[in-house]
């Protein structure tokens, strides 16, 4: 599946990633869903609901905003492996995550 990923901090600030099947082939749902968790305990975030879960577009939005636009714009290993993740765990085509407007569209 292609996935087209745009992360933006606001309108002068947008990184568009666009991945081909290829750039997910061999991560299964599991393994990208392990690498969010992962990355969101990192960020020292807490769940978020009462029930001590949060949903997934509420991880991928906090470690975007945790981890600032730098890697993104360097386009760095780490912002590759976010995305790669980020596509292959939600499974939509098109996601933006907008940290502005603390939201991510799917």
């Amino acid at each position: 599946m292609e996935h087209h990923i745009t992360v933006r901090f606001g309108d002068v600030q947008e990184y568009d990633f666009k991945l081909f099947g290829a750039d997910t082939v061999g991560m299964s749902w599991e393994e990208a869903q392990k690498w969010i968790d992962e990355e969101y305990v990192n960020t020292g975030y807490e769940a978020a609901s009462p029930v001590g879960t949060t949903p997934l577009a509420d991880k991928i939005l906090h470690i975007a905003m945790a981890y600032g636009p730098q890697p993104f714009a360097n386009n760095t290993a780490w912002a590759k492996r976010f995305v790669r993740c980020a596509g292959r765990a939600v499974g939509k085509i098109n996601i933006t995550v907008d940290i502005a407007n603390q939201l991510v569209e799917l």
